[in-house]
């Protein structure tokens, strides 16, 4: 069976959107304490390249849901972790 692949956005298009994402968050916390939290795994690679493009001092951190128990799903998200030293603290939370 061949497999048809459809392109949504370009590699282009998305780096682009991600630019702009980190210009427009850059404006809105300028002379705040900005602190990203990013939901593990998918969320990683995105948040990584948007912390790139934010040209303000910050911090990150990551947590861990599930949803599943085994291959059912329980209708519910369970945090499992927050990797957070910052949970906290006085600072303006940005998530993915």
């Amino acid at each position: 069976m061949k497999e048809s692949v459809r392109v949504l956005l370009t590699e282009e298009e998305v780096d682009r959107k991600i630019d702009e994402l980190g210009a427009q968050i850059t404006r809105d916390y300028a002379g705040k304490k900005l602190h990203l939290v990013c939901v593990l795994k998918g969320g990683a690679p995105f948040m990584c390249e948007l912390a790139k493009r934010i040209n303000l001092p910050l911090t990150m951190d990551f947590m861990s849901v599930a949803s599943y128990e085994g291959t059912a799903s329980t209708g519910h998200i369970n945090q499992q972790t927050m990797l957070s030293q910052h949970r906290n603290s006085n600072r303006d939370i940005f998530h993915s």
